[in-house]
């Protein structure tokens, strides 16, 4: 018996969509990552400007 082969389009269709949609996650998740690695940098530096800041202040009170 010859096999119909639009009897696997549903199926390849699901597949095609679950790849999409895995690749969107994939791509949504590094997109979280590397916004959250800025932020953490942003923050980093910000506490780094602030200790220098405090040091700066602190030794220029200590000057006549």
């Amino acid at each position: 018996m010859a096999r119909d082969f639009d009897d696997d389009a549903p199926r390849r269709i699901q597949d095609a969509n679950e790849l999409v949609l895995a690749r969107q996650r994939g791509a949504d998740e590094r997109i979280y990552v590397v916004t959250t690695n800025l932020v953490i940098d942003a923050q980093e530096k910000l506490a780094r400007r602030r200790r220098l800041d405090r040091i700066w202040r602190a030794g220029a009170a200590g000057c006549p």
